[in-house]
C-alpha cells in the first residue's frame, strides 16, 4: 500500500523517492506502476488502495483545498481503522514535504 502511495505522488510532484520503495517488492505490478499517475477512475484496483489514492490526492500539495470529507473517510474506514488512517496520512504529509525538499535541493532527476 505504501508503495502505491509514494508512486502516485511520485507521479503528480514529477519526482521520485529514490530508494525508498521497490515498486515490483512490494506486489505492485508494472501496469499499476505505469497507470499510477493518471485520473483514479481509469485504475482497476481494489477498494482499499483506490480509498488511499484519493487521500493521497487529498493530501498533495498541488491540491491547496484538500479535505478529508465524510464519504472518503467511510470509504477507507471499510478497510482501516483509524490509526491505520492517521498513518497513511502521516505517511502522505512526509512524502509531500519530502517531494518538496528534492526539488528546492534540486535532488531529483
Amino acid at each position: 500500500m505504501k508503495a502505491l502511495l509514494a508512486l502516485r505522488l511520485a507521479a503528480l510532484n514529477g519526482i521520485e523517492y529514490p530508494g525508498l520503495f521497490d515498486a515490483a517488492a512490494s506486489g505492485v505490478t508494472p501496469a499499476e506502476a505505469a497507470a499510477i499517475g493518471g485520473p483514479l477512475a481509469e485504475l482497476s484496483l481494489p477498494g482499499a488502495e483506490l480509498a488511499v489514492l484519493e487521500l493521497v490526492d487529498e493530501l498533495d500539495l498541488t491540491n491547496m483545498t484538500g479535505y478529508l470529507d465524510e464519504p472518503l473517510y467511510a470509504r477507507l474506514r471499510e478497510h482501516y481503522d483509524d490509526g491505520a488512517i492517521f498513518e497513511l496520512g502521516m505517511m502522505t504529509a512526509i512524502l509531500c514535504g519530502f517531494a518538496k525538499f528534492l526539488r528546492v535541493y534540486d535532488l531529483t532527476p
